[in-house]
């Protein structure tokens, strides 16, 4: 974190720098104006050139402003959602490592996997809260499947907003306890690698979902059984094969 906000640091310096340049550029192109203005009138192309160069600069100065103060302000975002997101972990945290450390764990994860870290932390959580896991490994073991539901999406070659989508989806199906309804639909529409490793996992892990496909998932959700604990199971039986075609990809 000491990091990306020294960075964040260094490039408001450089915003700055660039300030005081287009500033000094538009006092130049000012004073060219003004000379132009005392000359005769062959010389109005250059005022005219002149005003042009004042305005561009002006333009960029306010531009350079913008970008400044859309800077610090995403360096306190970043900041309060991460507060967060410890917090929440922490709530489940009864390890022996800090809320911190596990949230680094999530940041890891979120890298490795090529992922977004807010939308990690919230499945992880959201794996929690579902009530999967219990003990002193449990946030350990929520952000290992969220890791392993990542590569399942980015290995389905969905673009980001179509993962996200998903992930969204997934969340609020995993946080209620049972995966179904506008929540399943959306996962089969949006991330269709996801939902038929989901099925072939599901008929690893429970001998009555033998042989079923992506068809019989729409089934299974408005029977109830697609629940938290099926879906995380089906993910772990599927590793290997995740892992396989995420490296692929």
């Amino acid at each position: 974190d000491l990091k990306r906000a020294n960075n964040q640091l260094i490039q408001m310096g450089n915003h700055n720098k660039l300030v005081a340049r287009t500033a000094r550029d538009g006092e130049r192109a000012y004073n060219r104006m003004g000379h132009a203005v005392s000359g005769v009138a062959n010389n109005m192309r250059s005022l005219s050139a002149s005003s042009s160069m004042f305005l561009q600069s002006l333009a960029s100065g306010v531009y350079l402003a913008q970008k400044l103060a859309n800077t610090v302000g995403g360096v306190m975002n970043t900041a309060d959602t991460s507060r967060s997101q410890v917090a929440r972990l922490g709530l489940y945290n009864t390890s022996e490592y800090s809320n911190e450390a596990l949230y680094g764990h999530v940041f890891r994860t979120a890298m490795d996997t090529r992922s977004g870290l807010t939308e990690t932390a919230d499945l992880a959580n959201k794996i929690l809260i579902s009530g999967v896991y219990s003990g002193e490994s449990a946030v350990q073991a929520a952000i290992g499947t969220a890791g392993i539901i990542n590569k399942a999406l980015v290995a389905g070659g969905g673009t980001s907003e179509e993962n996200q989508r998903a992930i969204r989806q997934l969340t609020q199906g995993l946080a209620s306890g049972i995966l179904q309804g506008d929540e399943l639909r959306s996962i089969r529409e949006q991330a269709p690698y996801f939902a038929q490793v989901l099925a072939e996992g599901l008929s690893k892990v429970d001998e009555q979902f033998e042989g079923i496909g992506i068809g019989d998932l729409k089934k299974l959700g408005a029977e109830g059984e697609l629940t938290a604990d099926r879906v995380v199971k089906a993910m772990w039986a599927m590793q290997d094969e995740i892992d396989k075609d995420f490296e692929a990809i």
